[in-house]
């Protein structure tokens, strides 16, 4: 019996496409790890989302077992395709997963449809919020403090939750210089992470805090709710993603969940920035009343539909993406009521 194989049929947002007269691409891993066919999809000239379709062919188990292995072994091709061309290749989404093993005639089949604005829109803009924005202007707020602001923003719409992660700790490690506590600290034992105390001066060792000190200091600080712990656990993560490890790894390790750090992270980015503005307002303007939208929540989910069909192969030994056809898959939303439309779970 054939090695069992699946096929993971994707579409790129590209920069770039194939040459004209190229039709279809395919390569192989050096090793025989995978095969990928990359063929232009929407690329005619000036459309809004160009569009490659790619896809990679993987030895595995089962067909429900391949889809995590098959998007990491995609957007990894892709970095290289990256570099080697420096332009964007990025997914823009999983079409199917098909078994791809020779010899079978029935074959199973997973749609995958997504369905990003689920939720959206929410409405919750209204015009006390048009004049607390009104209110935040009148801070005259340094070019570092704006770039922090971005930051932040950049973390809200980002994708991906190590995309999250890395700019709302951009974001804390950026205020935490412009708010800087001078006091000087401990220098800290680097097996235990005790004080260190000097027997020849009798006393403790001090220094002004370090970068990752002043981020600390800074999540430490936050009283809106328990971050005891918090530094430690997130400080892990942002190493393991600085040094090219695996984040899941690190979260099982951990005990936490990605998801879970990006939220209080960004819970912690929000009232941090939150601060800034209140200490400005307070010292120029004394009480000012602000309108502002809370939110439980920061990582991002996404509805995804996924069918599970068998399909028919004209040629059971040379199998073809064109012979299998494709579905459209759409969905009806019920009417919302306005209160029930609640930004990430704003309260």
């Amino acid at each position: 019996m054939s090695e069992k194989k699946f096929l993971l049929d994707f579409e790129i947002e590209a920069e770039g496409c194939l040459c004209e007269g190229l039709g279809t691409i395919k390569t192989k891993h050096p090793e025989d790890l995978y095969e990928v066919q990359i063929t232009n999809l929407q690329v005619q000239p000036g459309v809004d989302r160009p569009l490659l379709s790619l896809q990679i062919i993987l030895p595995g188990e089962d067909i429900n077992s391949v889809e995590e292995i098959g998007i990491q072994t995609a957007k990894e091709y892709l970095t290289y395709l990256s570099f080697v061309t420096n332009m964007s290749f990025k997914i823009h989404k999983l079409i199917r997963i098909v078994d791809w093993t020779k010899g079978l005639t029935q074959r199973e089949c997973i749609q995958l449809n997504l369905f990003p604005g689920s939720e959206l829109p929410h409405a919750i803009i209204e015009e006390k919020h048009i004049h607390s924005i009104e209110k935040l202007q009148q801070v005259k707020a340094s070019l570092p403090f704006k770039r922090a602001m971005k930051w932040f923003s950049n973390g809200i719409g980002a994708t991906s939750l190590d995309d999250q992660f890395q700019y709302f700790w951009l974001t804390i490690e950026l205020l935490s210089q412009v708010n800087k506590d001078s006091s000087k600290v401990n220098d800290l034992c680097p097996k235990c992470h005790s004080p260190l105390f000097c027997q020849v001066c009798g006393e403790y060792a001090l220094h002004k805090p370090y970068p990752k000190q002043s981020i600390k200091q800074l999540i430490d600080g936050i009283k809106a709710f328990d971050t005891e712990g918090f530094f430690e656990v997130s400080n892990e993560i942002r190493n393991a993603i600085m040094h090219g490890e695996d984040v899941n790894e690190s979260c099982i390790k951990l005990n936490v969940e990605m998801a879970h750090i990006v939220d209080v992270l960004g819970k912690i980015t929000w009232i941090a920035i939150l601060d800034l503005f209140k200490s400005d307002l307070t010292e120029n303007f004394g009480a000012v009343k602000l309108d502002l939208m809370n939110v439980n929540k920061y990582s991002n989910h996404i509805l995804q539909v996924k069918l599970n069909l068998v399909l028919s192969c004209q040629d059971p030994d040379n199998p073809k993406l064109s012979d299998l056809g494709k579905f459209d898959v759409s969905v009806s939303y019920p009417e919302k009521k306005n209160h029930d439309r609640r930004h990430r779970g704003a309260n």
